[in-house]
Formats: C-alpha cells, structure tokens, sequence
C-alpha cells in the first residue's frame, strides 16, 4: 500500500537532485525476495519512463495497491510484470495501474 502522507524527509541522494518528484516507499511484503525484503526502503523516481527490463512500482491513485516488480513489457492495455518470488508473469491492467515507476535504489532492512 502506497498513502499520500509524509512520514520524514531524508536527505536527496546526488543522482537524484534533477528529480523533484522522487520518493521513497516501503516494502510490505515478501512477493519479491530475495531481491527486495519487507521493510526494505525503495527510492522511486517517477520523472523517469519506465522501460522493460526496469524494476518499478506500479500503481494507480493514492492510496491505492502498489506492486513492485520486473517490467516484462507491456501492451497498450497491460503492464506484464514479474515478482521475484512468484512462478511466472503477472498481467497488470494500466486502467487499475496506470503509473509504472523506477525503483532506482534499495536500503536493506535494519
């Protein structure tokens, strides 16, 4: 799950400085191990498209349900997603998820 609330601010890592969208999320689940871990923090930046072969948060309005995980490809009506820890292909609709994100960088767990 993804709210539209401010938990704290850190400060912006130097690759991210072009980005004033960028965000951090957290991962609540287990449905992508061993590549992300629940509680692992992901830093997302929506500025930049996303392409196959990305990992991304996709999404639609906040709060909404988010997925994380591989951009197979995509069709003009679905996003074909892959989480780590699930057999096969995930067929996300945009009309549900209209927004693919790119995860741009993991801070492990504590």
């Amino acid at each position: 799950m993804l709210y539209d609330e401010r938990a704290g601010e850190v400060e912006r890592p130097e690759f991210l400085k072009f980005s004033k969208s960028a965000f951090a999320v957290r991962v609540l689940d287990n449905d992508n191990m061993p590549v992300y871990r629940k509680r692992d923090v992901l830093l997302v930046d929506p500025d930049s498209p996303a392409i196959e072969g990305d990992d991304c948060i996709f999404t639609g309005q906040l709060p909404a349900e988010a997925v994380a995980g591989e951009l197979v490809r995509e069709t003009p009506s679905l996003w074909i997603v892959h989480q780590y820890a699930i057999k096969g292909e995930r067929e996300l609709p945009k009309s549900a998820f209209p927004y693919a994100w790119p995860i741009v960088s993991r801070q492990h767990r504590r």
